[in-house]
């Protein structure tokens, strides 16, 4: 009886480790945001405590992956940082080629809308180099933390 608890107590403690060390999720922010470091911090990854900075109408996120040993951090602006426009391609769910349907700005399938996409701007600890990342529209809490960097 004894083994038998001991041998349940250790698979839920390995059960908790590995879905604590699983890949952190971002974390949406606004304004300044302290994030707290050292052994007992938000991201024990950092030595010390960083403020990320946000000014009027810019949303941002950070992640921390003590597993993957990867700090990130990402930022856009509700109304600006846009990129060329999305591709004109027919959105419509059905068959029908008589129900096209074309992103805002398109007036035909083929090239690409005269109304410019938002962007986000992305960087992480792996590597360094700021990247841009397609919002698919108006930066908000949601958008940003959704972008295709946090996800790698």
């Amino acid at each position: 009886m004894k083994k038998q608890l001991i041998t349940t107590i250790i698979a839920v403690g390995v059960g908790m480790s590995a879905s604590i060390a699983s890949a952190a999720t971002a974390t949406a922010f606004q304004a300044n945001k302290e994030v707290t470091g050292g052994r007992t911090g938000e991201c024990t990854l950092l030595a010390e405590n960083v403020t990320l900075g946000a000014s009027a109408n810019v949303h941002g996120a950070w992640a921390c992956d003590e597993t993957e040993n990867l700090v990130q951090v990402a930022a856009c602006h509700e109304g600006g940082s846009r990129q060329q426009g999305a591709a004109c391609v027919d959105l419509a769910l059905d068959d029908d080629p008589d129900s096209v349907e074309l992103p805002a700005g398109c007036t035909a399938v083929g090239g690409f809308s005269t109304i410019p996409d938002y962007k986000a701007f992305f960087t992480s600890s792996k590597g360094g180099v700021m990247q841009e990342y397609a919002l698919g529209g108006r930066c908000t809490e949601n958008t940003i933390t959704g972008i295709g960097g946090f996800g790698s």
